[in-house]
């Protein structure tokens, strides 16, 4: 991101605050004889409330929930079971053989190990599913912001909670201007070292 941009960010990020429809104007700065935009329009979005409190943020929380809910179940059961099992195994264990209650103790431990197994595998699911619903509804939010600033004639729109700048418009980015400037001077500290 250049400094220009950042700048925006930081300074919008302060603006915010005392009012959210700060319109932020920049001292006009050259490089290489063109002259950059000064007025840049800057608003503020809370992806995070976006991505909960829209119908698309539920939904895909509720899809998430829903499809984690039976394994969970199963999880709690198995849980239980083993609960129930380890519990007996105690009360009767001066009533069993040696052989037999080592038996029951292998079986709770193989028990105990695919409960651990499945709640492991369950939570990585998890992570994955919500991971791509996050990639899902923040593509949206994306794609969303972007409309209503083409529509709006905003220059950078900016998530409030990470100061990530979520919208850029082509006007309001310089990054190719500083590239040539950085090349050129390369270029000619190049041929300095080499004179």
């Amino acid at each position: 991101m250049n400094k220009k941009v950042a700048c925006a960010i930081a300074l919008g990020t302060t603006l915010f605050a005392s009012n959210s429809n700060a319109e932020v104007k920049k001292e006009q700065k050259t490089i290489e004889g063109s002259s950059m935009k000064t007025d840049l329009k800057i608003r503020m979005v809370n992806a995070y409330e976006l991505s909960f409190d829209t119908k698309a943020g539920k939904k895909e929380s509720e899809k998430i929930q829903n499809e984690f809910q039976d394994r969970a179940k199963s999880t709690q059961t198995k849980k239980e079971d083993f609960e129930k099992r380890a519990r007996e195994l105690e009360r009767k264990k001066s009533m069993l053989t040696d052989s037999a209650r080592e038996n029951e103790q292998t079986e709770l431990v193989k028990l105990q190990r695919e409960i651990e197994n499945s709640m492991r595998e369950m939570e990585q699911d998890y992570k994955m599913a919500a991971n791509k619903a996050t990639e899902r509804i923040s593509k949206e939010i994306t794609k969303s912001v972007a409309e209503i600033a083409k529509a709006d004639d905003i220059d950078i729109v900016v998530d409030m909670q990470t100061g990530r700048a979520i919208y850029v418009a082509d006007t309001a980015n310089y990054t190719d201007k500083v590239k040539d400037l950085m090349d050129k001077n390369f270029k000619e500290e190049d041929t300095k070292k080499t004179a």
